[in-house]
């Protein structure tokens, strides 16, 4: 919850949270104890906690979006972020120099970063005029049974037979994807996208993974495509969020994701 000032400054009262961050541009703002960087580095200084601050900017953090099955697994801070809350706030203090949030802030989280300077009157952010119209879910042609990061032997030796024995794969982390063909077509060709969230719940990296060249799967069957993934990943054990983006299938027509990522999964 944010709270706008102090309880005993604001009569017992506390104000409901902000859900749209940009009704903060253009308000004065008491600095909580937590990091700002100077604009586009992220060399944080604590040095400004309690001094008050204008708000410049507030620049919405863009986020890939996911399914409603997915998001509703996510952790609540992850969730806002994706669902397109987050932003970079932009502040300038009394001595003209002008600092960001470092990281982005969301509805959940401005508590922690600032609280509004008591006697402001916050403008309630712009209803949209018009709706967008409805359209029918995407049905999923493919669909990811299982989802995996990490050291296994098993992935690490088919690494190696395809790689022509390279040894050097074996100890190390790889991505598996297990997945099933729900259409009545063969598929010939299939491409999903992968986030790595790390501890923060913040996407680290995005990678595609493709189904090899010339491997077709029949109707309800299931196959496991193998990558590695250490270069990313290192030495972390990071959650996974999938999605199918695009099949093929061997009459030559093609299926896509429509931005919904209703083909989606997380890793266990």
């Amino acid at each position: 919850m944010f709270v706008l000032v102090a309880v005993s400054a604001m009569s017992q009262t506390t104000e409901p949270p902000i859900q749209d961050l940009s009704v903060l541009v253009g308000k004065q703002v008491v600095i909580q104890r937590t990091g700002l960087c100077q604009p586009k580095t992220f060399n944080a200084v604590l040095t400004y906690a309690g001094k008050t601050a204008t708000v410049l900017a507030v620049t919405p953090k863009v986020m890939p979006k996911m399914s409603s099955s997915v998001m509703n697994r996510m952790p609540p801070q992850a969730r806002e972020l994706l669902e397109g809350k987050g932003a970079i706030i932009l502040v300038k203090f009394e001595d003209g120099t002008e600092w960001d949030s470092c990281a982005a802030i969301t509805p959940s989280t401005l508590v922690d970063f600032a609280a509004l300077v008591p006697g402001q009157t916050l403008e309630p952010a712009p209803t949209p005029t018009t709706t967008a119209p409805l359209t029918k879910p995407q049905k999923c042609p493919v669909s990811i049974i299982n989802l995996t990061s990490g050291n296994s032997l098993k992935a690490s030796m088919v690494v190696s037979m395809e790689s022509q024995g390279n040894s050097r794969s074996i100890g190390k982390s790889f991505l598996t994807v297990k997945y099933q063909n729900n259409s009545n077509q063969e598929v010939t060709g299939i491409r999903f996208r992968v986030s790595y969230f790390n501890s923060v719940q913040e996407i680290q990296h995005v990678s595609d993974v493709i189904t090899p060249t010339g491997a077709k799967l029949k109707p309800k069957k299931s196959f496991t495509v193998v990558q590695p993934d250490w270069v990313y990943v290192g030495t972390e054990k990071m959650k996974l969020s999938g999605w199918v983006d695009k099949v093929v299938f061997a009459d030559g027509t093609s299926w896509n994701d429509d931005g919904s990522k209703v083909c989606a999964a997380t890793s266990r």
